[in-house]
């Protein structure tokens, strides 16, 4: 099957050619696609004027092989998203209309917007399931960690799954201002910060890892909790499709660095790779028996100056494509940037060989 890659509206002073060849790279390294539909000319201008888009794709032609080399399987290490199809057959439409209708993977684009890893298929390493897919989460995927919304805690808490929650008394409309973690000096302002929140009491052991600020008093606005049976779950209070989509509500440190810290407690396993601030960095993972590639897409119009991340264990060797690093115990440590509007690959290995 094909992805289609559609630079509209053309030319390149409205849409760079940057953005179409990261997109042709995500699919390349998702693997789900045989290809990309590639649309590059410019239908208005003769086509010898306009040549930018095609210029890219033939530069680029090397890295291509370079990432199925990489990735031979696709990405297949992330958290899972959850997103089940004809979601209005059973929906509860009272509680989120929203929820049951919308084609958008919410989730997903909250913990990508992080840089955390995600997969759309085969088994990861925690599950994010939101509004009305929570309805159909399976024994195993609630056992191997869970990360929610509002509207997915009430569906579970509803169905008889102690998520954390006591009581409630519906949603309240929020604007906040600010976030802020469990730990002090953490908090950053917040850019389109409306919302839909949960009226809930939480259970004495449920931890919150983030609050937000209305009126300069922090309600919690995530918590972490383990219930009786051992499932553990990160809960967003939050409707998550009343979250705008460009809200500092996702997009913001404090997200990230609470994402980083309970996703491994929830799925009690290490992140491949922790990426702390950097804004819109895109990350995908392929893991095989002792190799683990991982893609960095810096999809922001910052350049990444010589970063050093922090990965889920110490490798032999690594090989990087578009930049320079090297291994430091368990560090990845760069001695080039990673350009704005570009990527970077590493195949890290376990084993000599």
């Amino acid at each position: 099957c094909l992805a289609e890659g559609d630079v509209y509206p053309r030319p390149r002073y409205n849409t760079p050619a940057s953005h179409l060849e990261l997109f042709d790279a995500m699919v390349r390294i998702d693997g789900a696609h045989s290809g990309i539909l590639k649309y590059m000319a410019d239908y208005t201008a003769p086509p010898r004027f306009e040549t930018g888009y095609f210029d890219r794709h033939a530069r680029n032609v090397p890295r291509y092989a370079a990432l199925h080399k990489a990735f031979p399987h696709g990405a297949n290490l992330g958290v899972r998203i959850k997103l089940v199809p004809h979601l209005f057959k059973d929906a509860d439409l009272d509680l989120a209309p929203a929820s049951a209708s919308s084609p958008k993977p919410t989730s997903g684009a909250w913990l990508s917007a992080n840089s955390i890893p995600t997969i759309f298929s085969g088994e990861g390493f925690a599950t994010a399931a939101f509004g009305e897919n929570a309805r159909h989460l399976t024994e195993k995927e609630q056992a191997g960690g869970v990360i929610l919304d509002g509207v997915a805690a009430v569906i579970l808490t509803q169905m008889g799954v102690d998520v954390g929650i006591s009581s409630h008394k519906g949603y309240r409309d929020r604007r906040y201002s600010y976030l802020s973690t469990e730990k002090e000096g953490e908090i950053g302002a917040v850019m389109g910060g409306d919302c839909r929140v949960l009226d809930a009491e939480l259970r004495e052991s449920a931890s919150p890892v983030l609050f937000g600020y209305e009126e300069g008093l922090p309600e919690p606005f995530a918590y972490i909790y383990e219930n009786p049976s051992g499932a553990r779950f990160l809960v967003y209070l939050a409707d998550g499709e009343s979250v705008a989509g460009g809200s500092g509500l996702f997009r913001n440190y404090m997200q990230n660095m609470a994402l980083s810290r309970a996703i491994p407690w929830v799925a009690r396993t290490a992140l491949p790779i922790v990426v702390p601030a950097c804004p819109e960095l895109y990350v995908m993972c392929e893991r095989e028996e002792y190799k683990t590639s991982i893609a960095l897409l810096n999809c922001h119009a910052d350049s990444i100056l010589t970063p050093t991340f922090t990965l889920d264990r110490r490798y032999k060797s690594v090989v990087c494509d578009g930049g320079e690093c090297v291994l430091e115990g368990n560090q990845l440590v760069f001695m080039s940037d990673i350009p704005a509007y570009d990527y970077v690959t590493v195949v890290l290995k376990e084993t000599d060989a």
